[in-house]
């Protein structure tokens, strides 16, 4: 009876855990979309600047684009060294889905 209950405790603390993270993932969510983030698609390479995910449609390299969120917009250049992409980054970019393959390396730029 002892080892139920403390199973029955411990899946209640677990879940509670997961909810808390959950909901403090849904609130950063919902936070970032308020600001400009840049998006870059996987196939054409293409960068913008939206609060969104842009639209799929309209992709060169395919009928529709895939995108990436790189991070929210800020002051501070980056380029990655593969595939030669700048972006005006808040913090350093995601470096997922590197259009050159792999992942993006991405390096500051002084000014």
């Amino acid at each position: 009876m002892r080892r139920e209950m403390w199973t029955i405790v411990a899946a209640a603390a677990i879940f509670a855990a997961w909810a808390v993270g959950a909901e403090t993932l849904s609130t950063r969510d919902s936070d970032d979309k308020t600001a400009l983030h840049n998006w870059m698609c996987q196939k054409c390479s293409v960068i913008v600047q939206s609060k969104n995910r842009p639209s799929a449609s309209g992709c060169p390299s395919n009928k529709h684009h895939q995108w990436n969120d790189l991070g929210e917009t800020g002051d501070t250049t980056f380029q990655c060294k593969k595939c030669g992409a700048r972006v005006e980054s808040k913090e350093k970019p995601s470096s997922s889905y590197c259009p050159s393959g792999g992942h993006h390396q991405w390096n500051r730029l002084t000014r």
